[in-house]
């Protein structure tokens, strides 16, 4: 990046140089006005084109940005490096590393693992606790129900 940025400085300071030194003067055929005004106007010309052309270059730069991190995100992770670190997490890390991987049909990647540890931060594994226990008292509730007739009483 702050190569680019020094690329992109100097060939906006040439461009802003150019931009001075062009001369109008062989457009007579446009008239005196058109002239004045092309001169009057000339360094904001310049600038904006340096504005489009810095959006323009910051555009492709965010999109090369995105598509290495979806590449990183998409790198499969190795077994032997998974079997690691299953082993050195904690049983409420292992429940929302199964949380954050939806798709068992595909191996574990980078983005499963980057997923689980954002949930992780959040809160997730007390969240899977949470539902766990809600679950369980649903259950629970249905089968004293059960037992009790179909009115409840």
């Amino acid at each position: 990046m702050a190569v680019v940025a020094i690329v992109w400085y100097d060939l906006l300071t040439r461009m802003i140089a150019f931009g001075e030194r062009v001369d109008y003067s062989g457009l007579q055929a446009l008239g005196g006005d058109a002239i004045a005004f092309l001169q009057r106007y000339n360094a904001y010309f310049w600038w904006a084109l340096v504005a489009l052309c810095t959006l323009i270059i910051f555009y492709l730069l965010v999109g090369f940005v995105r598509a290495s991190a979806e590449r990183a995100r998409g790198k499969i992770i190795t077994a032997e490096t998974f079997d690691g670190l299953v082993s050195q997490l904690s049983e409420p890390a292992r429940d929302v590393l199964r949380w954050a991987w939806h798709d068992r049909s595909h191996p574990v990647t980078v983005g499963v693992l980057q997923r689980a540890a954002a949930e992780m931060k959040s809160g997730r594994a007390g969240k899977i606790e949470l539902s766990r226990h809600q679950a369980r008292s649903l259950e629970h509730a249905e089968s004293t129900s059960d037992t009790r007739g179909p009115s409840g009483v």
